[in-house]
């Protein structure tokens, strides 16, 4: 009876370990309940850095999926609650706004989240974490994410596959990057 408690409490452990927290990005602050507009302020569209496996950077709008005219250099993101987040930017008089919903949970905004496991750990199981999340970042910049994992495992033969992006966007400050009019200073 001690050895069917003891595989049972094993195989519980191994369950809640497959299913652990997301670990905190290198160089991001994580974002307490309604602190989510610290993050408000105007962005370049382009990405300065990225640490994921994609070769090419991306901008703001190819993350998004939207399109940005060529003209515009820089978007402004709001939110306008915990479950809301606006992006905007005007382009030869015309303003755009597009929000985005998604869920404020462990210091980040998720726009998606889903997390899946199925079977019995360490023998046969079938593993999903995916994921898009906004998050700020140390240097008071944006960081977007977007992460992929599928493990599956029978006994000894394990197939897995990884997915991962994770761009850096910069703030631009009044009277510092940007005019009175909202304009880039060059």
């Amino acid at each position: 009876m001690k050895l069917l408690k003891f595989i049972i409490f094993f195989l519980l452990l191994a369950c809640i370990q497959a299913c652990g927290p997301r670990k905190l990005p290198d160089r991001s602050v994580k974002i307490y309940e309604d602190q989510l507009n610290l993050i408000d302020g105007n962005y370049l569209i382009n990405a300065y850095e990225s640490q994921s496996f994609s070769p090419k950077l991306k901008g703001i709008d190819e993350f998004f999926d939207i399109q940005i005219p060529l003209s515009v250099r820089f978007v402004h993101l709001k939110f306008i609650d915990d479950k809301t987040l606006q992006l905007s930017y005007d382009s030869d008089g015309l303003d755009f706004k597009k929000t985005f919903k998604g869920e404020h949970k462990n210091g980040f905004f998720y726009f998606s989240s889903k997390r899946n496991f199925i079977g019995i750990p360490l023998t046969v199981y079938t593993k999903v974490n995916q994921f898009e999340r906004l998050v700020m970042g140390s240097d008071d910049n944006l960081i977007l994410e977007r992460f992929d994992e599928k493990v599956s495992r029978v006994f000894n033969s394990v197939e897995e596959s990884y997915f991962w992006e994770s761009y850096s966007y910069d703030r631009l400050y009044k009277g510092i990057h940007l005019d009175n009019a909202r304009q880039l200073i060059e």
